[in-house]
């Protein structure tokens, strides 16, 4: 587990929590976004949708991106809206979202790099119009050029974003804080 700390975060933001392996960054991560229970303590939280934290939401690796935003689209999709309206919709929000990806969307999750893998669940968080984006191990398995990219694709989305790292200096953060055991 981890120390209690104290964090408002605004909208645009981006925060890191920062810390050693085994610190407890992933539980700090997932007890802000309501994901985990913590014993201590209150969180006041907007709309939130979690990016890639590994073990807990991940893509399927054997569907395509495209199958991955339209399952997403199915799952969010607005009640009370006539059929042909909402399959409009549905397309023109699942064209958007492909837009944004740098690759084609016809890959399949197992054959994206790390960084593809990360613009890919930013891109399923953002369907859900949420105020605040989670984003785990955010240094992980990637160059300092591709941690920049992600950084630039996180702000993109206008959210508030909240990640984990061991290193924050490629993302430049508004606000850094270190999580203990």
């Amino acid at each position: 587990m981890f120390r209690p700390f104290d964090l408002a975060v605004r909208p645009g933001e981006l925060v890191a929590l920062s810390g050693a392996p085994g610190s407890g960054r992933t539980a700090a991560l997932l007890s802000l976004m309501g994901n985990f229970r913590h014993s201590d303590g209150a969180v006041e939280r907007a709309k939130t949708a979690l990016g890639l934290v590994r073990g807990v939401h991940e893509p399927e690796p054997m569907l395509t991106a495209r199958e991955h935003l339209g399952e997403r689209l199915r799952l969010l999709r607005p009640v009370g809206l006539p059929t042909r309206a909402r399959r409009e919709e549905r397309q023109a929000r699942l064209a958007d979202a492909e837009r944004r990806l740098p690759f084609d969307p016809g890959t399949k999750a197992r054959d994206l790099t790390p960084l593809d893998r990360h613009l890919l669940m930013i891109e399923l968080a953002r369907l859900a119009d949420p105020a605040v984006i989670a984003v785990d191990d955010a240094d992980v398995q990637l160059t300092a050029d591709e941690q920049a990219e992600l950084a630039d694709a996180l702000r993109a989305t206008g959210c508030a974003v909240v990640l984990t790292v061991r290193e924050a200096t490629a993302y430049a953060p508004d606000q850094i804080v270190e999580i203990t055991r």
